[in-house]
């Protein structure tokens, strides 16, 4: 295992994997699970359910909501609505990466490629330079395309008409550009063991004309007092337990493209941006922000992929080996972490951490105190998936 080792706490815990506590650099035995607390309803409070199915919410997810009439007392959530149970242990590799990039397609290379890179740290296969330049662009295509979507569902709710569209065509227009270079929207079929079967070469300047319209729709939304004052000040945290753009947005750097050496962030003088107030509007201007880093990275990357590239071929021998590994890869949403055991060229264990996970809690906290009118704006800009929360391996 190369980017981690067994050893006690130290440093940032970053959260459950398995049965491991997971800190930046070290793995050691979980901590004893507490029970969060139970639902406590004062008097003159009602219980207000909110979901499965409703407007507004994109995944099934019911909340119960504590309250007097407005002010949020208690909130729990309810994610049983999408239990989804994968049979991933037994499968081959290849196998099991069909079902890997479908556990979230909106984050798919995301979650192949911290796969791939657990794969290749148990099998002991050290990819190669130009494949892991590659994989970066893909990490920060996709998380360009997410943060715009988020901004999208955060604009929505206040019946943001204009912004919206032109939220919704970047969106797609960065979807189409995805399709172009790999031939899929959701990078389904690109990634391989120490190969990404796609040439990015130019993408930097077919993503120019969109970096131009996010300042414009930035100026548009910034410069709207009503909208910004529905974000101000509105589910306001910060909380060492969150991940991503949540933690970004009240002032931690924390960011796997840092801390972990799965990925060569490094050699490109990395340093995350931050925010620092922790409300709504940090997270929309936060995720802004990181839109014209993930554009920046790309430009420097871009040089890699026009270099004439030999992808290794596969080698099925490899695959006999037997070993553990793990990788961590910062998603659009945060941590991303995989942990795998190899034997006989298939899957023996699998264990996920997802930044929904991370942040989930955290949203719930940031929302007691808060008014139901807020929900919808908080709600969105913490970037929750459902998919990566309602999900077992087995």
């Amino acid at each position: 295992m190369r980017y981690y080792r067994y050893g006690e706490p130290e440093g940032r815990l970053i959260g459950k994997l398995g049965n491991y506590d997971l800190y930046a650099s070290v793995i050691s035995s979980a901590s004893n699970y507490v029970q969060p607390d139970q639902e406590i309803r004062s008097r003159g409070e009602f219980n207000f359910s909110y979901g499965p199915s409703t407007g507004g919410l994109m995944e099934s997810v019911r909340f119960l909501i504590s309250t007097p009439g407005e002010v949020i007392n208690n909130i729990s959530a309810h994610t049983e609505f999408k239990q989804r149970s994968l049979k991933i242990i037994g499968n081959t590799i290849e196998d099991a990466q069909l079902i890997i990039e479908r556990l979230n397609g909106f984050h798919s290379a995301s979650h192949a490629i911290a796969f791939l890179l657990s794969i290749e740290d148990a099998l002991g296969i050290i990819p190669d330079d130009k494949v892991q330049a590659k994989r970066i662009i893909e990490i920060e295509l996709e998380r360009i395309r997410s943060h715009i979507y988020v901004l999208s569902r955060m604009v929505e709710p206040a019946g943001f008409g204009v912004p919206l569209s032109f939220l919704n065509s970047l969106e797609e227009r960065v979807s189409r550009l995805i399709g172009k270079y790999t031939g899929h929207r959701f990078f389904f079929g690109i990634n391989g063991i120490n190969s990404v079967n796609v040439d990015f070469a130019g993408i930097y300047v077919d993503l120019l004309p969109i970096a131009d319209e996010i300042r414009t729709v930035q100026e548009s939304l910034v410069g709207s007092a009503i909208f910004v004052d529905r974000l101000q000040n509105n589910g306001k945290v910060r909380s060492e337990k969150s991940t991503g753009t949540v933690a970004r947005s009240s002032g931690f750097h924390f960011d796997a493209r840092t801390d972990s050496e799965a990925l060569p962030y490094a050699s490109l003088g990395f340093m995350p941006v931050v925010e620092l107030d922790g409300d709504a509007y940090s997270r929309l201007i936060q995720r802004i922000n990181e839109i014209f880093q993930s554009l920046e990275i790309i430009k420097k990357m871009d040089t890699y992929s026009k270099l004439d590239i030999k992808f290794t071929s596969k080698d099925n021998s490899s695959f006999e080996k037997d070993g553990k590994g793990i990788a961590r890869v910062e998603s659009p949403a945060g941590d991303l972490t995989y942990l795998v055991e190899v034997k006989d060229g298939r899957i023996r264990k699998l264990d996920i951490l997802t930044p929904s996970e991370i942040n989930f809690p955290v949203f719930l906290e940031s929302m007691k105190g808060g008014v139901l009118t807020d929900f919808h704006f908080n709600w969105e800009s913490f970037g929750i998936w459902i998919s990566e929360l309602a999900v077992s391996i087995k």
